[in-house]
C-alpha cells in the first residue's frame, strides 16, 4: 500500500511536469539542468511535492531550490523555517528563507491578513526565482485546495473564469512577475490533501502542522471546516465533483478566449495608454463577450480586480451614452462614447489630444516627401508603381489614401476645410459637401474645422482619415501611385 501511494503521487507530478514542458504559457521552460524552485511550508502537501520532485530530479533533469517564507503571524513559525532548512539540508537541497510581515503589509494596503499573506508569499517567491535563476516555481496546492477555491469564487460571485479554479501551469499571479515570464505549476492538483498525508506516511515523513489553519477567522478555514463536510454528505466526491467543474470550466474558458482574440483584433486598437474599440462593432456583440473585452481594454492599461457594478455601468454607457458620455472606472480610469468609438483611458485625458489628425496652417506637400501637422501627426508621400500595390490596397485603412500621381502633380496642399468645400466621394458619381460628408461619417464635431483636406489643382482630393476623391482614384489606366499616409509621433495619449 506504502509503494502504491508514492508510484500515484510521483506518477501524477512527472505528468504535470511533462505537461508544463509543453505549456502554451512556456514552451521552453523546465527544459534539462532548468532551476526549479519549490516553495516549500513545511506542511504534508508541499512535504510530499518536494520529495517527490527530489525523487523525480535526476531522471528528470531538474536542479531543485527551496524557497520557505515566515509570514511573521505565529511564534512557531520560526522554528519551522529552521525544520525545513534542516529537511532541506538532509536531502542535499539548497533553500531560501525570508520573512515578511503580513500584518504591516495588510494595514498599509488596506488589504485581508489572507490577501496580504498570497502577495507577501508569491512577491518573495519571485525574488527568490530571480535570483536564482529559476522560470518556475512549484507549490503543494491539491485537488481540496481547488475545491476550496472554486466554492470561494462561487460565493463571491464568479462568472466562468473563476469557476475554472486553479490551472496545473499557469503565467505568474503577480503582474510584476508576470512580465518576466516567470510561470506557476500545481504538479499536486489532481491529487487529494488525504493522499499526500498518505504519501508522507509512507516515505516516513512527518510534516509539520500549522495551527492558523484550523482558525475559523479565516474564509477559505471556514470553507474547509464547515462548508465542505455538509457537501460531502450531499455527495461524498464533492472534491472530484468540484474538480471536474474546474476543468469544465477553464475548457470553456479556453474557447472563449479564442473567440474574444478574434474580436479584439477586429475591432480594438490600442494606443499611448489608451484602447479605443469600435463602437457598432461592439455594440453588435453578445453582451458576455462585451464583458470580456472592457475587462481586456482595462487590464491593457492597467485596470485589474474590477467588481461587477463597475462592468455593468460602463456597459450601460457604452450601449446607451450620448456622445461624450463618461462612466468612471478604478484605477484613475474611464469609458468615453465617442461617435464612432469608445474610449478607455485615463480620466485627465483631453478630448484636445484628438484620435483625428488636426492641421493649423496651410502646409505644402511634395510627393514624395513628409509634412508635419498639428501636434504628434505627420503625413507622409510615398510613389510607387501600380504593379507594385498590395493585394488588399482597396481595403484602405483610414488613415492611408492610393490616389492616382499623375493626376496630384508634384506637390499638394494640405489645408483646414473651407466653407463651400465639396468632393465626389470614391465609388461614386455626384458631388458631396465636404460638411455633409463629415456629419454622415460622424466625425466629431470638435475635430471638422481642423482636419486636414489635400488639396490638388484646387480641388479636394482627400479628406483626411474620411473619403478620398473618385476623380484622383487609382484605375487601370494607374501608372504610378501616390501613396499618403498618415502617421503619429511622439507618446501622448490621444483622447
Amino acid at each position: 500500500m506504502g509503494q502504491a501511494i508514492i508510484s500515484t503521487v510521483q506518477a501524477a507530478v512527472r505528468a504535470a511536469l511533462q505537461a508544463a514542458r509543453q505549456s502554451v504559457w512556456r514552451s521552453d521552460r523546465l527544459r534539462p539542468a532548468g532551476v526549479l524552485l519549490v516553495g516549500v511550508s513545511g506542511g504534508a502537501d508541499s512535504l510530499c511535492l518536494l520529495h517527490a520532485l527530489w525523487s523525480l530530479a535526476p531522471d528528470l533533469g531538474l536542479t531543485l531550490h527551496v524557497a520557505h517564507v515566515d509570514h511573521g503571524l505565529r511564534v512557531s513559525a520560526a522554528d519551522e523555517a529552521a525544520w525545513v532548512s534542516a529537511v532541506c539540508q538532509g536531502w542535499n537541497l539548497p533553500c531560501t528563507v525570508g520573512r515578511v510581515d503580513v500584518r504591516a503589509i495588510a494595514a498599509g494596503r488596506g488589504l485581508s491578513l489572507e490577501d496580504a499573506a498570497r502577495q507577501a508569499r508569491y512577491g518573495f517567491l519571485a525574488q527568490v526565482a530571480a535570483t536564482v535563476g529559476a522560470s518556475a516555481v512549484a507549490v503543494g496546492h491539491t485537488a481540496d485546495d481547488q475545491a476550496e477555491t472554486v466554492l470561494l469564487h462561487l460565493i463571491r460571485g464568479a462568472g466562468v473564469e473563476g469557476l475554472a479554479g486553479m490551472a496545473f501551469a499557469a503565467p505568474w499571479p503577480l503582474p510584476e512577475a508576470c512580465a518576466t515570464g516567470l510561470e506557476l505549476l500545481r504538479p499536486l492538483l489532481g491529487i487529494t490533501h488525504a493522499q499526500t498525508e498518505a504519501y508522507c506516511a509512507a516515505a516516513g515523513l512527518v510534516p509539520r502542522q500549522d495551527e492558523t489553519n484550523a482558525d475559523p477567522a479565516y474564509a477559505r478555514n471556514r470553507v474547509r471546516l464547515e462548508v465542505l463536510p455538509l457537501l460531502r454528505a450531499l455527495n461524498p466526491a464533492i472534491v472530484a465533483a468540484l474538480g471536474r467543474t474546474a476543468e469544465i470550466a477553464r475548457g470553456e474558458t479556453a474557447l472563449l478566449q479564442s473567440v474574444e482574440n478574434e474580436t479584439w483584433l477586429r475591432l480594438a486598437v490600442v494606443e499611448r495608454g489608451c484602447v479605443r474599440l469600435k463602437r457598432d462593432m461592439f455594440a453588435a456583440e453578445p453582451e458576455a463577450l462585451q464583458r470580456r473585452l472592457l475587462r481586456r481594454a482595462l487590464a491593457t492599461i492597467g485596470g485589474e480586480d474590477l467588481a461587477w457594478e463597475h462592468v455593468t455601468a460602463a456597459l450601460r454607457v457604452a450601449r446607451n451614452g450620448r456622445t461624450g458620455a463618461c462612466s468612471s472606472l478604478p484605477h484613475g480610469l474611464r469609458l468615453r462614447v465617442d461617435y464612432a468609438w469608445l474610449w478607455v483611458e485615463p480620466e485627465h485625458a483631453t478630448q484636445q489630444e484628438s484620435f483625428w489628425p488636426e492641421l493649423e496652417q496651410t502646409v505644402w506637400l511634395d510627393l514624395p516627401g513628409d509634412a508635419r501637422l498639428a501636434g504628434v501627426w505627420s503625413i507622409v508621400a510615398q510613389l510607387v508603381g501600380r504593379e507594385a500595390l498590395p493585394d488588399d490596397w482597396q481595403s484602405v485603412p483610414s488613415f492611408t489614401a492610393y490616389l492616382d500621381a499623375e493626376r496630384l502633380g508634384e506637390r499638394v496642399l494640405l489645408r483646414p476645410r473651407r466653407p463651400g468645400d465639396w468632393l465626389v466621394p470614391l465609388g461614386m458619381t455626384g458631388r458631396q459637401k465636404v460638411s455633409d460628408l463629415l456629419i454622415n461619417l460622424k466625425v466629431p464635431a470638435s475635430c471638422r474645422n481642423a482636419l486636414p483636406l489635400v488639396e490638388a489643382h484646387r480641388q479636394v482630393a482627400w479628406v483626411v482619415g474620411v473619403r478620398s476623391d473618385q476623380r484622383y482614384a487609382v484605375t487601370d489606366e494607374t501608372q504610378r501611385v501616390a501613396v499618403l499616409q498618415v502617421v503619429q509621433q511622439g507618446d501622448s495619449c490621444n483622447g
